[in-house]
């Protein structure tokens, strides 16, 4: 090479080398300063999304690019995180003046989607679509966000000094301003469409409000009819917290705000006083209360640590025997049948991976709407406890200090199976006897006060003096006699199971949704190799699920009358969106059908079931019905039929969310979003956890139609 190189003279070396270096510096400018489309423009959410130019925002795909602050989104390395998935694509834009490759790529993409409609995922799209007015009102547009996810308003000039930078906010009125625009959607959004949180009209919402917004965030007052009302209920009651009838402590340690009321408020009046923290306890007048584990647990947060998530379940069947128990002294002391009316009411609590789990008393049998929820607390009835306010404060602040023990906040959060680990390895038992035990020698509010210290170093569990005789919960080389008998003993008197873990606890309470049927024995076996073929079923269109061969073994895993025969595409989540309610309503009279899950961490897996899906209060199908896994094995589980053990649990579903099979623990249970699920071992098919992990986030879900 060298010797053909020679051949060249210094002039011409010097123009070759001029040659490269001007292209190489022009490819680098094509790349760096490509034009941007002239247009941006919404698409709905679809499974047949231009993937070369879309960009999807405040949720996860499978395979986009993300803009998004949800965890598992798929989000440019380059990109800064924020708080809210608006932060984020604002962040995306200013960082085009500068060298930033994954910035220009995903900011030069001409549709941007979302697969729902709320302040967040609106203010997403609005931003990467008008640009220069976004970047021109950026303060407003972030607190906005914050405001709308987060339910957390900087109305005070305290707030806007310690957290105003958070959100690019420097005075007052950008605040209150934000609170405007956000109540202008709110109110229009109630009085022109379904009900907030519901997917189904989304793209209908989304091209109303996006020609619109523009004209009231320039002008808010010019719109004063229509924000007002919320906007004085907002304010008002944020200044009613500050007065002299509420109150609102800060218990450290424990990430809890404790707010007291006369009565229920509007969400943003109550979280405005709680920026910082995590849980919140409401008091409101006659023994009222809630406990919310509030969104910030939920998604990445950079702003500050947050605290992990607990399972609210094991809180839920301490508070139910304590509410028996206050109740029938209450009956007694009145000289009242001790059958009052008050135990008609239950503590419920959603489940872990809920966007905003909430503890409630409710009366059996009553479900919330979907409304009713994630609406605000004066929108849904809250009912009197027997439990007096010092006594419920103490429990909670005992419960969150328990499970807290030798935690602290996280920058970023906590992954799902970070939360997954640190619940499974609390012994709830122990803390149950111990709470028991101080209330038996009065003095829990005494003992709550004295454990409010900062959490670091402190053991996971109680010392082995405190272990519960039986085998779980126990610890190594702990004594079953002496202090352990006065806290048992408690507990047999207020009819908690003396020994046992976080399972005993969710059975002590009724049963929640998150949970299956415990079963007294252990049938789990090795799963059947599905049956290889070469032919993969005839589909009504593609599917984003599963992969043609894993199909083809399923397909010849059909029990003789429907293999061969075409499959229909029920629902999916890429094409229909996210709900359980779209799903429900398109699976009314299908049957049989074939459900499809895939989860974050790559595994593939669902549920052939016989009846069609319906509401029902108990389990429904047949024993044809077996759960298989496609990724990363190709396995199935039939049913196991045991004469002596009731094991007929294949299909439930209700508004918490859908389940097959729950004896043990359900086989496959998804929540009424569809964005979280969970597996384990159970015993109605002898199956293993068929998921990535017992705990999973959902990537896809599909349901399908076998002639």
């Amino acid at each position: 090479m060298s010797e053909d190189w020679s051949l060249f003279g210094p002039t011409a070396q010097y123009g070759l080398f001029s040659v490269a270096f001007l292209a190489g510096a022009r490819l680098l400018y094509n790349l760096y300063n490509s034009p941007e489309p002239e247009s941006f423009s919404f698409l709905p959410w679809a499974d047949d999304l231009p993937e070369d130019d879309t960009v999807v925002v405040d949720c996860t795909h499978p395979s986009l690019p993300t803009l998004s602050h949800h965890r598992g989104a798929n989000n440019p390395t380059g990109v800064r995180p924020a708080d809210t998935s608006t932060g984020i694509v604002l962040n995306a834009l200013q960082a085009r003046s500068g060298w930033n490759r994954d910035a220009i790529v995903i900011t030069h993409k001409r549709y941007v989607t979302t697969n729902h409609f709320d302040t967040d995922s609106f203010l997403s799209c609005w931003c990467y679509i008008n640009r220069k007015a976004a970047l021109e009102h950026e303060g407003v547009l972030r607190h906005m966000a914050r405001i709308g996810d987060f339910r957390e308003a900087f109305l005070s000039p305290d707030l806007i000094t310690a957290h105003g930078a958070e959100d690019h906010v420097t005075f007052i009125r950008e605040a209150y301003t934000a609170l405007k625009l956000c109540c202008w959607i709110n109110t229009l959004e109630a009085r022109l469409f379904s009900a907030p949180y519901e997917a189904r009209d989304c793209a209908a919402k989304m091209a109303w409000f996006l020609p619109r917004f523009e004209r009231v965030l320039r002008d808010p007052e010019n719109a004063w009819g229509d924000w007002q009302q919320e906007y004085t209920r907002v304010v008002s009651g944020f200044d009613l917290l500050a007065g002299a009838d509420c109150m609102v402590e800060t218990p450290p340690g424990l990430g809890l705000a404790v707010l007291s009321a006369p009565e229920p408020l509007h969400y943003y009046s109550l979280f405005s006083h709680t920026i910082g923290y995590d849980v919140v306890l409401m008091m409101y007048d006659d023994n009222r209360y809630e406990v919310e584990e509030k969104y910030t647990q939920f998604v990445q947060l950079v702003s500050r640590p947050t605290w992990p998530r607990l399972d609210l379940a094991p809180l839920a069947a301490v508070l139910n025997k304590f509410e028996a128990q206050f109740a029938a002294a209450s009956a007694i002391g009145e000289e009242e049948d001790a059958s009052t009316p008050q135990l008609e009411l239950q503590w419920v609590a959603n489940s872990l991976t809920d966007t905003g789990p909430l503890l409630r008393l409710q009366r059996r049998g009553e479900n919330l709407t979907k409304a009713q929820r994630y609406g605000h607390p004066y929108e849904r009835p809250i009912y009197s406890s027997a439990i007096p306010p010092r006594k419920m404060q103490a429990i909670v602040q005992s419960f969150l200090g328990f499970g807290l023990q030798g935690l602290k906040p996280e920058p970023g959060g906590w992954s799902w199976a970070d939360l997954q680990d640190i619940n499974q390895q609390i012994h709830w038992q122990d803390w149950a006897s111990c709470l028991l035990e101080q209330v038996s020698r009065g003095d829990l509010e005494q003992a709550a006060a004295a454990a409010n210290t900062p959490a670091a170093g402190r053991r996971r569990s109680l010392p082995a003096a405190y272990s519960i005789s039986g085998n779980a919960g126990k610890q190594p080389g702990a004594s079953t006699t002496g202090v352990a008998a006065a806290p048992a003993a408690a507990a047999a008197a207020a009819g908690l199971p003396a020994g046992g873990d976080l399972q005993q606890l969710h059975d002590a309470a009724d049963p929640t949704f998150a949970r299956g049927f415990t079963s007294p024995v252990n049938l789990q076996r090795p799963g059947l190799p599905l049956p290889a073929s070469a032919s993969p079923p005839t589909l009504s269109q593609p599917s984003v699920v599963a992969q043609p061969a894993a199909l083809a073994a399923l397909a010849a895993s059909l029990p003789p009358l429907h293999q061969g025969n075409p499959w229909l595409l029920i629902y999916s989540t890429a094409r229909d969106g996210i709900s359980l309610a779209t799903m429900m309503r398109k699976a009314e009279k299908v049957a049989p059908s074939l459900l499809l899950v895939r989860d974050a961490g790559g595994a593939v897996f669902g549920a052939y079931v016989t009846d069609a899906w319906r509401y029902a209060p108990r389990f429904y199908g047949t024993g044809e019905s077996y759960v298989f896994q496609l990724e990363p094995q190709r396995l199935m589980w039939g049913w196991v039929n045991t004469p002596t053990l009731r094991n007929d649990f294949f299909q439930y579903v209700s508004h918490e969310g859908i389940g097959v099979g729950g004896a043990g623990h359900w086989a496959i249970s998804l929540d009424e979003e569809l964005l979280r699920g969970s597996s384990g071992p159970c015993d109605t098919f002898a199956s293993p956890s068929l998921a990535s992990r017992e705990e999973f986030e959902i990537i896809a879900v599909e349901l399908w139609h076998v002639h």
